[in-house]
């Protein structure tokens, strides 16, 4: 139904990869965003029929890859140190871009799974959904103010701190989303992806697997 395929995409929100800037501070991620935005865009294409808020979501994708791709190409460019400081610019505004892009994207994610979880009923999903959003939401707007503020924050003590807080919130907010989705996969299910080949044309054509 896509959940899976959405599952995966959200992995490669992860950043896993070495350093390969300790003066910019900049690391190569395995996981690049771009691969996350393809599977997203796949996963919702599948969804798209269910919700109009999946729709939206798929081409605020679109946008969301734009900026992904810059991170990418930048940081192979600092990789082999070809203008490092210039590339480095490219980087930082690509990182400030997909903070309100992915904040958005979030939303309307969201959105779709509790209008389609309570379609099917599941009152368990519809709660997750809106504790994801409401995580999210405040994640993302949280980003937001630290990037505007971060050279208004004078001890770096304090911003170090901050800085933990914010990566503890993105870890919890991460882990949280992916039982969102898994439990979707898990529950949701359009109806000829289990039975087989089944003909129909009904728009809400869904059964529950399982109904906790």
């Amino acid at each position: 139904m896509g959940f899976g395929i959405l599952l995966f995409g959200y992995l490669m929100l992860f950043t896993v990869g070495p350093q390969i800037n300790e003066t910019l501070n900049v690391g190569f991620d395995f996981f690049p965003d771009i691969l996350g935005c393809i599977l997203f865009y796949i996963a919702l294409k599948k969804l798209s029929p269910y919700s109009k808020k999946f729709f939206i979501s798929k081409y605020i994708v679109l946008t969301m890859s734009v900026p992904s791709i810059l991170t990418l190409f930048s940081q192979v460019m600092i990789f082999f140190k070809n203008k490092p400081y210039f590339y480095y610019n490219i980087y930082e505004t690509a990182e400030y871009i997909k903070y309100p892009i992915q904040f958005v994207f979030h939303v309307f994610l969201f959105l779709g799974i509790i209008e389609l979880s309570k379609d099917v009923g599941i009152k368990s999903i519809v709660l997750r959904s809106i504790i994801s959003l409401i995580i999210s939401s405040f994640y993302y707007v949280a980003g937001m103010y630290l990037i505007f503020t971060q050279n208004v924050i004078s001890s770096n003590q304090i911003y170090n701190i901050i800085g933990f807080i914010f990566q503890l919130l993105f870890y919890i907010m991460m882990f949280w989303n992916m039982f969102l989705i898994f439990s979707c996969y898990r529950n949701i299910i359009y109806e000829e992806d289990d039975v087989g080949n089944i003909d129909t044309k009904s728009f809400y054509n869904i059964f529950k697997r399982k109904n906790k």
